[in-house]
């Protein structure tokens, strides 16, 4: 079969979806015929190996040109592949909201994670299948305001786009059992498990099977449990009514289609996406963004085309909750399903970004060494046996025992227990978790990004005053401005009313209360303002956009119409004809007080027409002052982090000044560095100093910091600007950040394998938190169930990362505690065999079950050391130290079986009574190696249970230690004073005393050898391999 690299592959050119490349192929009927026959006659073991490589499924199909395709390999982000068939579709252009035509056309599509995609014939290329919504409004009105007319179109919508709900598949419990027993290691504990019984070691092989059954048992119901509350959360329906064959009907949400047109259900969830085309709405969209105050959803202008990304002011978004209607609040459907805000959520949360962490990876590569080794051992078996007269079977037995013991079936239990109890742990601390990947991934974070306002800030806004252009004066009295100033204040903000209160932006609601104004409600206009004898009418508002940074109003009072307008100073300043001289300065003042500034200017206007622009010559009116106030602990939990050597940095949508001086505040920038400003300015970078001085960051010593702006950072990713390492480096504080800059500089800072986290409210950061290695929400809206940990406390990043840390180490050094119980078993029963013996059933259930088995469970038990180390654990299982401390520790292990037996064999004592593969012999040879390598396993486990700086004293996890000391307890007893009836069910001989000695001796050499390997040359080359790791990133 050809390798993937060799096959003509099809680029993804839209970042937004599941998948990266896609392969066209054909199927090729005689291969799959043969497939089909190789299916039956290897009892489905074929079929098997075809399910776990998909590139090995490839050989049934054939590769071809994309319009004779009739299947694709989707190659997804998380490098999967899916092979799905090709769906051709003949649909009338009406049908996908071209209404231009009657034409029919023949598409070609698949469904992969419930979306539908298309075909472009012009590029081959497949992009998501939507109702076209490209149209003015006027055409809105015209094109599909009338609703469906045609009962078949509602048909042919309905096979194409699905129906209107978001239906999850609950797999059914066959299906998921199948998949798990269907595992290669669960097939391989089956293997074991029969062949151990076959040699009637039932006892521990009851076990491994009892804990296979569970822990399939525990996978089935937990995922089934984990989509249904998916499903139940993500499924809704209603009656709704809608305008179809030219009268209203009430129909079943389900039965909606794209192109309906509907009346708005009031109090309750909108099931799809719509535009709104009359009325006015308030929704809570609470579920989708995070952002707790309601939203006023207005209808859609009729000169512009609608563009759904940019025109949220009139598109209202399944799961979004309908508060109150204003108007007939009549709206048209253009997407349903899956194909809606609230079922991307929901994928994102089916289909989670793949954990970049290797851990799993690593330790399928150390399964495979292991193998080999495995192979090997059997190999030798035969080899080392082929002399002696032992017939074929029991030879064949001894070898596949070396596998079984090389490769031992309870691995990924004591890889997983871990991270379960780090998971309890955190769950205490009420910080939840729904991807326990992440929990190792998070022991490795060096970098944590913060969202400002609602995490590093208070949610709230303090309005601390407003300095009045006309005036020249700052007042924290709002009725000293000028009339016209007030003017501005009242009208340019975006409250309306609910249950007879004024709702919306929080700092909108205390400006207006501040201003004594009445806020009164109108059919006619959006709504009017009164004080004392003005009233003034809010004709038409033009919301607030992270991407002009603006927001404003039409308004018509007895003088006539003007605009009045709010923003980031930036913005409004370069369009007003003239302002204060010393303007630039107080801007700069107020921000190095932390103080966010909105500039307001007002131009008066002779008429109205919405084609025109009116955004230039305005009147400067003045600045509003507000404050949002540092959390009490964020100072502490950065300070926390920069003294373990994580970098802090700060996203927000404050103005370069304001952003530094709250990062002064809360202890992300040093005190110590001196401070440099990046902006862009028309397509060029510009660098200066406090002092505003133009400089080249390129000559600069390392004790300085950056603050920019996000524009800046998303202009020197796109020319991948030879400055760019060096903002990445040094940049600490990123202002004006859009939603989509937040991803994109944690997209940015995970290069070179950095993991990184993110902490936010989920307001407008829901993108960032998913993105980021490790996302912490602060919200308790649904939509922060999209992001792998929640939680209410800034603090529970430091809990978090704590507990990765202490998790990834553990799960590093259970593994190396199961690796190096199968190397002391595969050397002991080496040795044996070389002497044709063996160990006895009953010695090997003693060290499997009494010993191995508690002793690594309850060294997954110690919880987190209380404060963060300096430096990481190690983050991967094939790495130096890893590597180095199973080499060492098995090279003592040799040397000290190999000891115990020389030192046997030497002694006059030494007698062995027979020899046989099929029924171990009870020996000297037997009973000192089996009493070495059963304290080797003790003190093996010791050292390897490490406390600080990760986790804590190995003494305060009693559940170990009493265990450690119950087991040396009886390690000693077996050496030096066994009963007789001990020895019967071990199958032990006695030795002389002053031998018993001898072997405690080599026993406490070798744990003396392995401690300080493990504890300081192991410790070393984790710190040198860590600062050598630093230096070349």
């Amino acid at each position: 079969m050809k390798k993937l690299s060799t096959y003509q592959t099809f680029e993804n050119s839209l970042q937004s979806e599941d998948w990266d490349k896609i392969v066209f192929l054909q199927a090729n009927k005689t291969r799959l015929n043969l497939a089909y026959f190789f299916y039956l006659i290897s009892f489905g073991t074929f079929y098997l190996f075809n399910r776990w490589s998909p590139l090995l499924d490839l050989w049934k199909y054939d590769i071809c040109l994309p319009n004779e395709a009739s299947y694709v390999m989707i190659i997804a982000k998380d490098g999967s592949h899916t092979i799905i068939p090709i769906e051709i579709i003949e649909v009338p252009l009406s049908t996908l909201g071209y209404f231009a035509s009657e034409k029919t056309v023949e598409i070609k599509t698949f469904v992969f994670r419930f979306v539908r995609y298309y075909m472009k014939n012009d590029n081959y290329t497949f992009l998501p299948l939507k109702f076209e919504t490209n149209y003015t409004g006027a055409d809105f009105h015209e094109k599909l305001g009338k609703g469906i007319a045609n009962p078949y179109e509602v048909t042919l919508r309905r096979k194409l786009f699905g129906e209107c709900e978001i239906n999850v598949p609950i797999p059914s419990i066959f299906s998921l059992i199948f998949i798990e027993v269907t595992h290669p290691f669960f097939l391989f504990q089956t293997f074991s498990v029969l062949l151990w019984c076959y040699e009637e070691y039932y006892l521990y092989s009851s076990v491994i099977f009892i804990f296979s059954i569970i822990s399939v048992t525990t996978t089935v119901s937990e995922i089934r449990s984990g989509i249904s509350s998916i499903k139940s959360m993500a499924r809704f329906e209603c009656s709704i009514s809608a305008f179809r064959d030219s009268q209203w009907k009430t129909i079943s949400s389900k039965e909606l289609v794209p192109g309906d047109l509907i009346h708005l259900p009031e109090h309750t969830q909108i099931p799809c996406d719509v535009v709104l085309i009359s009325g006015s709405c308030l929704v809570d969209e609470s579920m989708l963004t995070g952002e707790s105050q309601p939203v006023l959803k207005e209808q859609i202008s009729t000169a512009n085309f609608y563009v759904y990304n940019d025109d949220k002011n009139c598109t209202i978004s399944s799961g979004t909750k309908s508060l109150s209607h204003k108007g007939s609040c009549e709206a048209i459907v253009i997407a349903t399903g899956f194909a809606t805000a609230k079922g991307s959520l929901i994928r994102s949360i089916l289909f989670p970004k793949p954990n970049r962490f290797g851990f799993v990876s690593d330790s399928m590569k150390f399964i495979l060494i292991m193998t080999a080794i495995a192979v090997a051992g059997f190999i030798w078996t035969f080899v080392e046996l082929a002399d002696d007269d032992i017939d074929l079977l029991n030879k064949i037995l001894a070898g596949l025992d070396l596998v079984t013991i090389i490769i031992p079936p309870a691995l990924p239990f004591a890889m997983t227990v871990g991270t379960a109890f780090a998971i309890s742990r955190m769950y205490r601390k009420n910080i939840t978790c729904i991807s326990p990947p992440a929990v190792n991934a998070a022991g490795r974070i060096s970098i944590v990004c913060f969202d400002k306002t609602g995490t590093l800030t208070k949610d709230s806004m303090t309005l601390k005053g407003v300095w009045d252009a006309n005036f020249g004066l700052f007042t924290d009295n709002l009725l000293e401005c000028s009339q016209i100033f007030q003017e501005n204040m009242a009208t340019c903000q975006s409250l309306t009313r609910l249950d007879g209160k004024l709702i919306g932006d929080p700092q909108e609601e205390e400006i207006f209360k501040k201003l004594s104004w009445e806020w009164i409600e109108s059919d006619s206009e959006r709504c009017k303002v009164r004080k004392n004898d003005v009233e003034i009418k809010i004709k038409n508002l033009f919301y607030f956009s992270p991407v002009t940074k603006r927001m404003g109003v039409i308004i018509e009072n007895q003088q006539g119409i003007g605009l009045h307008l709010k923003g980031a100073p930036e913005v409004i300043i370069p369009l007003c004809k003239e302002y204060p001289e010393n303007l630039e300065n107080l801007i700069k003042l107020y921000s190095s007080q932390s103080y966010r500034i909105l500039a307001c200017a007002y131009k008066s206007l002779p008429d109205y027409n919405p084609n025109e622009n009116y955004e230039n010559d305005l009147i400067f009116l003045g600045l509003i002052l507000l404050q949002n106030e540092i959390k009490p602990n964020s100072y502490e939990v950065i300070s926390e982090l920069k003294c373990a050597t994580i970098k802090c940095i700060m996203s927000t949508g404050d103005s370069l000044v304001t952003a530094a001086s709250i990062g002064k505040e809360c202890g992300i920038i040093p005190s110590s560095s001196s401070v440099v400003y990046g902006s862009l300015l028309d397509r060029n970078v510009v660098w200066k100093n406090d002092a505003s001085k133009a400089i080249d960051i390129t000559q600069l010593s390392d004790n300085f910091c950056l603050v920019l702006t996000g524009e800046l950072l998303e202009f020197m990713a796109s020319i991948s600007h030879q400055s760019l390492p060096i903002v990445l480096d040094k940049g600490l504080i990123f202002s004006r950040m859009s939603p989509d800059q937040k991803v994109l500089l944690i997209q940015l800072l995970q290069t070179n394998n950095t993991m990184v986290a993110m902490v936010g409210d989920g307001a407008n950061d829901c993108g960032a938190l998913k993105a980021a290695d490790v996302g912490l929400s602060l919200s308790e809206a649904e939509s922060s169930i999209a992001a792998p940990f929640n939680g209410t406390r800034l603090n529970g990043i430091i809990d978090i990362i704590k507990e990765g840390r202490a998790s990834l180490v553990t799960c590093l050094q259970t593994f190396k505690f199961i690796m190096m119980y199968s190397l002391v078993q595969f050397s002991v029963i080496n040795i044996l065999y070389l002497l044709d013996n063996n160990m006895t059933d009953s010695q090997y259930l003693y060290q499997d079950l009494f010993l191995i088995m508690p002793l690594a469970v309850f060294m997954a038990y110690t919880g987190a050391y209380d404060k963060l180390a300096k430096f990481m654990p190690p983050g991967a299982l094939v790495s130096i130290p890893i590597i180095s401390s199973l080499i060492g520790h098995f090279a003592v292990v040799v040397i000290g079986q190999t000891m115990g037996y020389f030192a046997l064999i030497l002694h006059d004592f030494y007698k062995e009574s027979g020899s046989s593969l099929e029924v171990a012999a009870e020996g000297h040879s037997n009973t000192v190696l089996f009493l070495i390598s059963t304290a080797q396993l003790l003190c093996v486990g010791i050292c390897l249970n490490i406390g600080p700086p990760f986790r804590k004293p190995a003494y305060e996890n009693y559940l170990f230690t009493i265990a450690a000391v119950i087991a040396g307890g009886l390690n000693l007893y077996l050496i030096f004073m066994p009963s007789e009836g001990v020895q019967d069910i071990l199958g032990l001989v006695d030795i002389p005393l002053e031998f018993s000695f001898v072997i405690f001796a080599i026993v406490c050499l070798g744990f003396a050898c392995s401690f300080v390997h493990e504890r300081v040359f192991i410790d070393f080359l984790s710190l040198s391999t860590n600062s050598l790791n630093k230096s070349l990133n």
